[in-house]
Formats: structure tokens, sequence, C-alpha cells
């Protein structure tokens, strides 16, 4: 932001400004005035949409679950390990190491 008049972004989000409204327009239309809590606002919902989970990683999870261990798992998604836990619950999964370690450690 150059001046006080330019729009917000914030990686995916970007609040434009209305000369009309004078601030800050949100993606449910409403108007904010104030450019920190705009800056907010952008901030948080950017955040927002980093975290939500797309459908393929949600396939991903299912596929693999015990048969890959979680941090590869983690790691091949971009995610916290806790996110990758939190998500497998949420799916009714239980990522089983012990059958992962017997696994591999046969094939070594």
């Amino acid at each position: 932001m150059n001046s006080a008049h330019n729009s917000i972004t914030v990686g995916r989000v970007t609040l434009p400004y209305s000369q009309i409204s004078k601030g800050w327009i949100t993606p449910e239309h409403q108007v904010i005035k104030n450019p920190i809590k705009a800056q907010y606002f952008a901030e948080q919902l950017n955040t927002k949409l980093l975290t939500q989970w797309q459908q393929y990683e949600k396939d991903f999870i299912m596929q693999v679950a015990g048969e890959m261990h979680i941090n590869v798992i983690a790691e091949k998604l971009e995610r916290d390990i806790d996110d990758i836990r939190a998500m497998g619950r949420g799916l009714g999964l239980r990522f089983d190491l012990e059958r992962y370690r017997r696994k591999h450690e046969s094939s070594y």
C-alpha cells in the first residue's frame, strides 16, 4: 500500500478501496474505514484460505493412512503434522505407525 487510499493485498486476498464509501470493501460487502483493521481482516482471511483443506488432500490422506508415515504425509502436503492428525481424526482414520514400521523394517 503506497497511499492511504490503495487496495490492501495480503497473499491471495485483496480488499479494494472505495472512494465513494471511503473504506475497504470486504467479500461480504462490508466497509472497513480503519486501515489497520482492514489490514488485519485481510491477514485473517488469507490465513483462513490457506488452512482450508482441498478435496485432493483429504483423498490423499485417506489413501495413504497406515501405508505412509505421518511425517511424510505432512511433508508431501506441506502441512503441519498436527493438521494431518486432526484431519485424519475428522475423517475417522488412524495412523497405525506400528504397522508402518513393521512393513518397512522387513524390507531392509
